[in-house]
């Protein structure tokens, strides 16, 4: 695994510490659907998740997770 994708997951863990895991994933099916009930498909949709939009944004910069703020996924919504 490379360090970015190593990143973007860390940012995702520290999602679902805030979340409480099982909030994290009942959270990323909802904004999922609600991607795919506006007619986007596949990756679209995948990217419209506000998790996706915040790791995806930040995976590049090694220091993020340090300096993140609590719930910072929400400013993504």
């Amino acid at each position: 695994m490379d360090e970015t994708l190593l990143n973007h997951e860390m940012i995702h863990i520290k999602q679902q510490m805030e979340t409480l895991v099982i909030g994290f994933y009942a959270l990323y099916v909802w904004y999922w659907g609600i991607a795919l009930a506006k007619g986007l498909r596949g990756s679209e949709a995948y990217r419209e998740i506000p998790f996706e939009k915040e790791a995806y944004a930040n995976e590049e910069d090694m220091s993020y997770c340090d300096k993140r703020s609590v719930w910072a996924w929400t400013s993504y919504l």
